[in-house]
């Protein structure tokens, strides 16, 4: 639920949700639904990147800011500027302490996720972030998988540099809560783009391990849409099959040489 106390533009947001989007209409009600369902009593702002989708997706999306807009800040590009590219653009207009993520096509399933990970954060102050685990489904919600296991899945507990040296992921991007870095940045965190036009979490998990300490939860509040189809425009449809072992390999060794220099 809303809380009341979310409703002035002259506030102070404590939590910043950052939904980037491309071509999701059939997907982003569920998604910014998710968030709005959120039953907290701390303030949050919604900030929505929408890369130049070819469909209504940007229309639902001012539907949504003209009835939440103190909430919902959208940011409507005219031109296709990449998934990185969007989402690092997103992190520098977030406002809050904290910040959350999550995919237009995916969505959040337990409406005290919010609250369970920030209380987290706020008693655990060594922590710059806390991840959960999440639930696979398909392009019509089926779940294909209730937890997880596959390849590059964390063990509970704390998250490492040790783990990501053996390309063991800190989470999904839509379990990830962390402090927001972009309010004072200490280091230059343009290679969240510049180092590969659609890869981010990667690159941001190494950035925040690098900074502090990550805690890998067992609850289960997020369900990840995975499925591959001709045509999508979704991550493992479109791009994943474009991301060759030689790309791959250039992509690593940029976040190498940046480690070295910041």
């Amino acid at each position: 639920m809303i809380n009341n106390k979310i409703g002035s533009s002259n506030m102070n947001f404590l939590i910043s949700i950052v939904v980037i989007t491309y071509n999701h209409e059939k997907y982003i009600r569920k998604c910014l639904d998710s968030i709005l369902m959120q039953d907290v009593d701390f303030s949050f702002e919604i900030i929505v990147g929408d890369d130049c989708s070819t469909d209504k997706t940007a229309q639902i999306i001012t539907e949504y800011q003209d009835k939440y807009p103190d909430i919902i800040k959208p940011n409507l590009r005219s031109i296709n500027v990449g998934a990185t590219k969007n989402q690092y653009d997103c992190f520098l207009r977030c406002t809050g302490n904290y910040i959350a993520i999550l995919d237009g096509d995916d969505f959040w399933t337990d409406k005290q996720k919010l609250k369970i990970q920030i209380d987290f954060l706020k008693n655990n102050e060594s922590f710059i972030a806390c991840t959960q685990r999440y639930s696979v489904v398909d392009e019509n919600d089926n779940v294909t998988q209730e937890v997880f296991f596959g390849p590059g899945r964390p063990e509970s507990g704390e998250y490492t540099l040790n783990d990501f040296q053996k390309y063991i992921y800190y989470g999904h991007p839509g379990t990830l809560v962390f402090k927001n870095i972009f309010l004072e940045p200490k280091h230059d965190y343009s290679i969240i783009y510049k180092a590969d036009r659609w890869i981010c979490d990667i690159t941001l998990g190494l950035i925040l391990t690098c900074l502090g300490r990550i805690y890998v939860s067992d609850d289960n509040m997020t369900s990840y849409r995975r499925f591959q189809k001709k045509g999508g425009t979704n991550f493992c449809s479109s791009i994943r099959g474009k991301n060759s072992t030689i790309e791959r390999i250039i992509f690593l060794k940029k976040l190498e040489d940046y480690c070295k220099h910041e």
